[in-house]
């Protein structure tokens, strides 16, 4: 377990944990009724993962979805797991995790994913109101993250995690476009332990029991990176076979060995005990690609993306 936090750690801090250091955490949420402007939070990204103009990102965003194939009834989904990189190498495997809530009408997204630029705190909101994309602005519910946090001690409130991040962001557009109007509810985790998972996702399940069917929970996480193809395909290949067996134990067990690599398991791990806890009874692989596969070059080394769902 150690070996694979402390290469959890030293993969965010190569990205820039320094900036963490000059963070000030809020440990209460912030009083909204006391501002006269909401505070939205201006995209990192755009024009750069996915498309700047509000027309293209529109296009583009369809298009990968008209593509995608929905092979699960929508209501038995609890969660999807989606990649982050630039579209052009990853959106057609987040377009097939996305393709399987068609037809949903959540009124909060819950989002998950790994900071690649701090360690700390331990999971990060926000204390913004809402996040811009070229798509309009996605409203936070407030109340939502105050409960988690409220119920979660390893929840503090910090933007800091949340200036350079993308991970959250692009799947903003797909938020967007397929639920128009819904909320968004953001947790960035900046450290991966075990128990820390375990308590946010029963929170997070104690916070969403009244509003389940009206909540939806996306988790985003990245595969191998930047090993030869063959290499990276047998290491994404074991995580595919351990994700399917929806055993947390089982899921750092294997990550400590370095049967896998991901840079999400604190993420992940809060996804099945959030799962469990609202009645899921499986994890289902949807599709593997690496940039490899999409660009069609295999001569150098390759990113791996999963699309892939926690279903009752």
């Amino acid at each position: 377990m150690k070996a694979a936090l402390a290469y959890l750690t030293a993969l965010s801090l190569a990205f820039g944990a320094a900036a963490c250091k000059r963070s000030i955490v809020k440990e209460a949420a912030p009083e909204t009724n006391a501002r006269e402007a909401a505070l939205v939070k201006a995209p990192n990204v755009a024009r750069m993962f996915y498309p700047g103009d509000r027309r293209e990102l529109t296009k583009a965003v369809k298009g990968r979805l008209a593509e995608a194939e929905a092979s699960l009834p929508a209501a038995s989904v609890v969660a999807i797991v989606t990649p982050h990189a630039g579209y052009e190498f990853s959106g057609g495997v987040a377009a097939t995790a996305f393709r399987q809530l068609e037809g949903r009408r959540p009124a909060t997204v819950v989002l998950l994913g790994p900071s690649h630029h701090c360690a700390r705190p331990a999971i990060a909101t926000a204390s913004y109101d809402g996040y811009e994309t070229p798509l309009g602005v996605a409203e936070v519910d407030r109340e939502l993250v105050a409960e988690v946090a409220r119920r979660c001690p390893d929840v503090s409130y910090s933007d800091v995690p949340y200036a350079a991040e993308h991970c959250l962001e692009v799947q903003l557009p797909f938020v967007q476009t397929l639920f128009p109007g819904a909320r968004v509810a953001p947790f960035i985790f900046c450290r991966h332990d075990g128990e820390a998972a375990e308590r946010f996702g029963k929170a997070l399940a104690e916070a969403i029991a009244a509003r389940a069917s009206d909540t939806i929970i996306v988790t985003t996480c990245d595969l191998s990176h930047y090993h030869p193809y063959d290499e990276a395909v047998k290491l994404d290949r074991a995580f595919v076979e351990t994700f399917r067996r929806f055993d947390v134990g089982e899921l750092y067990a294997a990550l400590d060995e370095g049967t896998f690599e991901i840079d999400a398991v604190g993420a992940v791990a809060a996804t099945f005990w959030c799962g469990k806890a609202m009645g899921a009874t499986r994890a289902v692989a949807l599709e593997y690609k690496n940039s490899g596969d999409v660009t069609g070059d295999v001569s150098r080394g390759v990113v791996g993306y999963v699309a892939a769902a926690v279903v009752r």
